[in-house]
């Protein structure tokens, strides 16, 4: 956590309190930010997950459907490329 404080050239030590204070809050900060980032990735991966689902309950079923409805294979292709590019 220090390295988001730091621009890597030495260590040079907070020498009074002011600097230490200073160098807290940076990194205070700069973990606040690390782990909103991480949070917000967590999200969006999840979201991604949950839509992935989704779209294979809906595939699974028009699936049951038209083979409920006993169509032909070449028209249950057709249907299931229509829904698979413009409806789910």
């Amino acid at each position: 956590m220090t390295t988001m404080t730091t621009v890597g050239y030495g260590d040079t030590p907070p020498g009074n309190t002011l600097e230490v204070a200073y160098v807290a809050v940076g990194v205070l900060i700069g973990a606040s930010t690390f782990t909103y980032v991480i949070g917000t990735l967590s999200s969006i991966v999840d979201e991604m997950h949950a839509t992935s689902d989704q779209r294979r309950e809906r595939m699974d079923r028009l699936k049951a459907y038209l083979k409920e409805r006993n169509l032909s294979k070449p028209l249950a292709a057709r249907l299931r490329r229509y829904y698979e590019s413009f409806c789910i």
